[in-house]
């Protein structure tokens, strides 16, 4: 039975500014490596930053601190040598789409990487959600369960490229987690987004190509390839770029960046695949997330998006227009 979904602490309807345009500097947060075995205390104090015990005391008490993405709040906790710290000093604007006991999913700003990355000079979502819950508990409501609450550690259970915005989920603990995760394997997670794509795309397309993971961090279409099957479908269109819908069954590593630059329709502000410096974003937007499990969970298409489509000289589109080849599910 599905869980009754709480009210979000940031309604859905709220404007957030993109998180590129909120990028703190290293100053304020910041990430580094344990240079010994040593108390998290004593590592923040060490840190070069002129954080003293009292003020390593108070980050980690307010859950602004991660060792390895996992949030901390105990001062005697003992990091290794390696393992990376991060201070979470200000915490970006994000809001809330759905939570329970079980999952919490959220509008992913573009440029917020879903997970950790090496040397990053941002908080990764993982590490922002996580200290946002450590922040709230106790006193945050959540739906009842029959399965015991665990704020943190928080699971990531699907990704988004950083470049990319919209609906990003992680699990709340352990059964929840493989629950999420069996479901985007077994492919019943429906998952649609919205892009802004180079030329005019006037009739839906099917593209079904392997992709194969090379180095860097680099997809490309090949025989040697992965199975990966992608639908898309015009929603408006000019003679110079379209907007679409698109849905995929498989998560190949870019998957749609790929395959859209294959067929020669790369989406707009795409750097990696598309060569495209002209414009301030990617613009991909994970619009909706569907399974019986969490229901249907919807990422408003973003007021730069609508921006965007308005200066192509395209008629506005609503949410559910966006959606209406992707019906909701029976409850």
């Amino acid at each position: 039975m599905r869980s009754s979904p709480i009210e979000a602490e940031h309604p859905a309807s709220r404007q957030v500014r993109p998180f590129s345009s909120m990028l703190l500097s290293v100053e304020d947060n910041f990430s580094f490596k344990a240079g010994e075995t040593i108390r998290i205390d004593m590592a923040l104090m060490n840190a070069g930053k002129g954080i003293s015990r009292r003020g390593a005391k108070r980050l980690l008490g307010e859950g602004r601190v991660a060792v390895e993405g996992k949030i901390v709040k105990i001062a005697s906790r003992i990091v290794r040598a390696g393992e990376r710290i991060s201070v979470i000093a200000s915490l970006p604007s994000i809001t809330i789409l759905q939570e329970n006991s079980d999952f919490i999913a959220i509008d992913k700003p573009p440029g917020l990487s879903s997970q950790p990355v090496e040397d990053p000079r941002t908080p990764s979502a993982i590490e922002v959600v996580g200290s946002m819950l450590r922040r709230r508990e106790p006193s945050a409501p959540v739906a009842p369960s029959l399965v015991p609450v665990q704020i943190n550690p928080l699971h990531l259970v699907h990704r988004l490229d950083t470049p990319a915005s919209g609906v990003l989920a992680f699990a709340k603990h352990g059964v929840s987690a493989a629950s999420l995760s069996e479901a985007f394997r077994l492919r019943e997670m429906k998952k649609v987004y919205v892009a802004i794509v180079e030329g005019a795309l006037l009739s839906p397309l099917t593209i079904n190509a392997p992709i194969a993971k090379e180095s860097a961090g680099f997809s490309e279409v090949g025989d040697a390839g992965d199975f990966a099957l992608t639908t898309v479908t015009p929603l408006r269109s000019s003679e110079v770029a379209s907007l679409v819908a698109v849905s995929i069954k498989t998560g190949r590593m870019h998957q749609i960046r790929t395959h859209l630059s294959s067929v020669g329709h790369p989406i707009r502000g795409d750097r990696k695949y598309g060569e495209d410096f002209r414009f301030p974003r990617l613009y991909l937007h994970a619009l909706m997330l569907e399974h019986r499990t969490v229901g249907r969970i919807v990422a408003p298409i973003p007021a730069d998006f609508h921006k965007a489509i308005a200066a192509i000289g395209l008629s506005q589109i609503t949410d559910e227009e966006a959606l209406r080849d992707y019906p909701a599910e029976a409850s």
